[in-house]
């Protein structure tokens, strides 16, 4: 699954937006996450600020989301990947 630009960026940005917040509030090396949920896909993200204007946006894992009861092999995948978070 690769997310489509302007809902990566979206979240991106939103992301940075809270690490913002989090240095305002003097939080020492801020670091946040955010889940992408595209149709019955799902990807998991960390934004971290490496120092003064450098912030580094990994993803961490991508995984589908169950569609019936035949998807339910999925869930520990899925629970995989939140739990990084």
């Amino acid at each position: 699954m690769v997310p489509t630009p302007i809902r990566f960026v979206k979240g991106g940005k939103e992301l940075k937006g809270m690490v913002d917040c989090l240095v305002n509030a003097n939080v020492k090396d801020p670091v946040v996450c955010g889940i992408l949920v595209q149709g019955f896909n799902c990807a998991t993200y960390w934004l971290e600020l490496k120092s003064d204007g450098v912030y580094v946006l990994t993803c961490l894992g991508k995984s589908a989301l169950l569609r019936s009861p035949m998807d339910l092999p999925l869930v520990p995948s899925i629970v995989e990947h939140w739990i990084q978070l």
